[in-house]
């Protein structure tokens, strides 16, 4: 695999972290709001829902993966285009 190709690879990749990133945050929201419904009905599946804080943190690891893999995708986009001009 040349490095264009490997460099668009990562880039998309890249912008797909970014994208699934605020899908789990919806869910997160969406956790929250069953985690309030079963503190009012007493349900067992509070203290499970309590777990849904670590969504947080895993979106944040997704997107800055994301935005990692971007950054090495265009680097290296950017030096094989000044080694093209010289």
């Amino acid at each position: 695999m040349n490095n264009k190709v490997k460099s668009i690879f990562l880039f998309i990749i890249g912008l797909y972290f970014l994208y699934l990133s605020p899908i789990l945050v919806l869910s997160v929201l969406a956790n929250i709001s069953n985690t309030v419904l079963s503190i009012t009905t007493n349900t067992p599946s509070f203290y499970l829902n309590m777990l849904a804080g670590a969504w947080w943190w895993i979106a944040i690891l997704i997107a800055g993966v994301g935005v990692y893999l971007i950054k090495i995708g265009h680097r290296s986009l950017v030096k094989k285009q000044d080694r093209n001009k010289n």
